[in-house]
């Protein structure tokens, strides 16, 4: 046994690494599939560019899907054509910037060109014996060529960068210095530190620091003269960020915010005064709260807040007090028993709220679905009541079961503390005459049940008449 046992495993791991492999290149083969529809979608709409990609995705996904093998080469022209026109009519406008990008595209193709060749080499030498349709097929992929633009790629650049370099010159001339600093990046990214394009953005790169940092200083200065010590506050921050130590504008900034700290506390402590004036005691504490954050001192702001605080909390929690006695006029115990919470929440101890609510929870009833199991449970103990039989009597039947039963909504009977429940109750059996014929039968009745907590506080139904 143990020698079979261990034939079987790399058996069925040789398997099972095969199914995975066939459901992988299953996958592979949905994926080049939908990537060649999509190519032939984008033919069909003359986007070029999109159906090439989606066809170099397709081999890439199956290198041998014949379907793509044998549209790539005119795909390839096609949007190899595309792009050189695209390149010449942009350089006719000295659109040098669209120029590049084409130019690009048509490098970026070669490059995913060759690596697909690459891999059909490597597929020939692999299958060794490929079918004369086949190779038909592949030939022609692997012939395909790209046009060499790296000549006129390096034109355009060339151009690109110098028509960047001459905005660049013109804004800073104007001392548009951010639009110069981008201008002088965009050439760049065209030829690296074209002509001295690295030291001038370097050098715009501070005038424009120093002009910002002077603007925001200003700012400050015009903020502060109106009394709007938060604005200048923020202007003279904003200012160092530019140029950090820039003037005394740090000072200023620290000046102006425990300025602007004062005038705010002050607006939050005459809003609490005018809140408390009005009764509103809530808000009165929140904005001697703000006041603190402000200024943590700031005249008898604290004491104002503990003392308004107290106040809105008392009204609070009476405010709930009283939801929960209008809870428990409703017979809503679930609900009463949290009011009462929230009251003591507000104010530990209040009144008796938390022995109202452990009274409330002693109420709460269970659900109906539970209530139905009680009033079975109760029914098999006690069984069925005579008073069920209507004209007969128990001695009249062979046999009774107990069938459907439904709980409608109770109520409370306060006086008593207990909850009473209709129970609509069907059974049936088999009744049998005086003579001896026995018949089915069936009928129905609603009952009464009490649920009530026992000794150890469980609920329990029980006949209303037992």
């Amino acid at each position: 046994m143990m020698i079979r046992n261990s034939l079987i495993r790399p058996m069925i791991s040789k398997g099972l690494a095969l199914l995975l492999l066939s459901l992988l290149l299953s996958a592979c083969v949905s994926a080049s599939n939908k990537q060649f529809n999509l190519s032939q979608d984008s033919l069909k709409r003359g986007d070029y560019n999109s159906a090439f990609n989606h066809a170099a995705q397709s081999l890439e996904h199956e290198i041998n899907n014949k379907k793509t093998l044998a549209i790539f080469p005119g795909i390839s022209q096609a949007a190899f054509n595309y792009h050189l026109s695209q390149a010449k009519s942009s350089a006719m406008n000295k659109q040098w910037d669209q120029t590049v990008q084409h130019y690009n595209a048509i490098a970026s193709m070669q490059g995913r060109i060759e690596a697909i060749q690459v891999r059909l080499n490597a597929y020939i030498a692999l299958e060794q014996k490929n079918s004369a349709r086949e190779m038909d097929l592949i030939q022609p992929v692997l012939m395909i060529t790209s046009p060499d633009v790296r000549a006129a790629n390096r034109g355009a650049k060339k151009s690109a960068a110098d028509d960047h370099y001459q905005r660049a010159l013109s804004l800073a001339q104007s001392k548009q210095y951010r639009d110069a600093i981008a201008e002088f990046k965009h050439t760049n990214s065209f030829i690296s530190c074209y002509l001295n394009a690295c030291i001038l953005s370097k050098k715009y790169q501070q005038l424009a620091d120093k002009a910002d940092a002077l603007r925001y200083y200003n700012q400050g200065q015009t903020a502060a003269s109106h009394g709007e010590y938060r604005n200048a506050q923020h202007a003279f921050s904003e200012s160092i960020k530019y140029i950090p130590g820039f003037r005394d504008a740090d000072k200023l900034a620290a000046h102006y915010r425990q300025l602007a700290n004062m005038q705010d506390a002050d607006v939050h402590y005459q809003r609490g005064l005018a809140q408390a004036e009005a009764g509103h005691y809530r808000l009165a504490a929140n904005a001697f709260s703000r006041a603190i954050d402000f200024v943590t001192n700031y005249k008898n702001s604290q004491q104002l807040f503990r003392h308004y605080q107290r106040l809105a909390n008392e009204d609070d929690a009476a405010a709930h007090y009283n939801h929960a006695l209008s809870h428990l006029d409703q017979d809503e115990f679930l609900l009463a028993a949290a009011e009462f919470r929230r009251a003591d929440q507000f104010v530990p101890g209040f009144r008796d709220a938390l022995q109202q609510a452990r009274w409330a929870d002693a109420f709460v009833p269970p659900d109906l679905y539970q209530v139905k199991e009680l009033v079975i449970h109760e029914i098999q103990d006690h069984g069925m009541q005579a008073r069920w039989y209507g004209n007969y009597t128990r001695k009249d039947f062979v046999s009774m079961s107990l069938g459907h039963v439904v709980v409608k909504e109770g109520h409370f009977k306060r006086h008593r503390g207990v909850w009473v429940y209709p129970v609509y109750i069907e059974m049936s059996g088999v009744l049998q005459s005086h003579d001896g014929v026995r018949r089915p039968i069936a009928t129905s009745t609603t009952e009464r049940f009490i649920l009530h907590r026992n000794k150890h506080g469980q609920w329990e139904a029980e006949f209303r008449h037992r």
